[in-house]
């Protein structure tokens, strides 16, 4: 069981990592778009304001996507899903014997 927990703690350490990673997109898409010449950068110097809208705006639901893309989900959930299962048949073993 704390195999599982471990893991399960460390995914959503992985997600919350990268749902923070994921509020610059937005920001990087603007400025991007600006140097392809197809807009105009309404707030030039201010990544923190455009980072908080964008990281605002997603909350829990982004979070639970972000949590089952397969590079943030692997290994982690399947280290959880093993260790589950392990812990499942010996304890159901011994409670057999």
């Amino acid at each position: 069981m704390v195999a599982c927990f471990s893991a399960l703690l460390f995914w959503y350490i992985e997600a919350s990592w990268k749902t923070f990673q994921y509020a610059y997109y937005d920001r990087a898409w603007e400025i991007e778009e600006y140097f392809r010449g197809k807009k105009k950068l309404d707030c030039a110097l201010q990544i923190s304001l455009s980072w908080n809208k964008s990281f605002q705006s997603g909350g829990i639901a982004r979070l639970a996507w972000i949590m089952f893309w397969p590079h943030v989900a692997l290994p982690h959930a399947a280290v959880a899903a093993l260790s589950l299962a392990l812990f499942l048949v010996i304890k159901f073993r011994c409670f057999m014997l």
